[in-house]
C-alpha cells in the first residue's frame, strides 16, 4: 500500500489525512470528516438560498451541481478557491460563499501540520429562495 504524499505546494488530500481539518461542531461527531463534508454542503445550500440571483442562475442550469475545490491552510482558513459550474453568476456567488466558511481545526498527517486540499461535487438542487432573505427580485 502506498503512503499518501504531500504535494510540492505543501498540501495533502483531505480524505487521506490522519487528522483532517474539521468544523468545530464536528469535533465530537462519530465521523468528523463526514460531518465536516456535510456541513460544507449545508453551508453552501443555505447561503445560495439567500441569494435570488444565484438561485435564478442555478435554475437556468441543466445540471444542478457544481464542483468546488479549496485549500484549508495550517491555521484553518480557506484559500485557493475554485468553482466549476455552467453559470458565471453561480460561480462568482459560490466563490464568495466559500470564502466565508468558518475556520476549521487545523489538519495534520503523521503528527505534522499540513494544508488540506478539498474537492467535491455538490448537488445544489435543494437550493430554493429562502423566504427570510432580504434579497429582492
Amino acid at each position: 500500500m502506498s503512503t499518501p504524499k504531500v504535494s510540492p505546494n505543501g498540501t495533502m488530500n483531505f480524505s487521506v489525512m490522519d487528522n483532517a481539518p474539521t468544523f468545530k461542531k464536528c469535533n465530537s461527531a462519530d465521523n468528523p470528516s463526514y460531518c465536516t463534508v456535510s456541513e460544507i454542503k449545508s453551508f453552501l445550500i443555505q447561503n445560495i438560498s439567500k441569494d435570488a440571483a444565484a438561485v435564478a442562475a442555478l435554475k437556468s442550469q441543466k445540471e444542478k451541481k457544481a464542483y468546488i475545490r479549496f485549500v484549508i491552510n495550517k491555521s484553518g482558513s480557506v484559500e485557493n478557491i475554485g468553482v466549476r459550474t455552467e453559470s458565471p453568476v453561480l460561480k462568482s456567488k459560490l466563490t464568495k460563499i466559500l470564502a466565508q466558511l468558518p475556520t476549521f481545526s487545523s489538519g495534520s498527517h503523521n503528527g505534522t501540520p499540513v494544508k488540506a486540499s478539498f474537492g467535491e461535487f455538490i448537488n445544489l438542487s435543494d437550493a430554493t429562495i429562502d423566504p427570510t432573505s432580504k434579497t429582492k427580485f
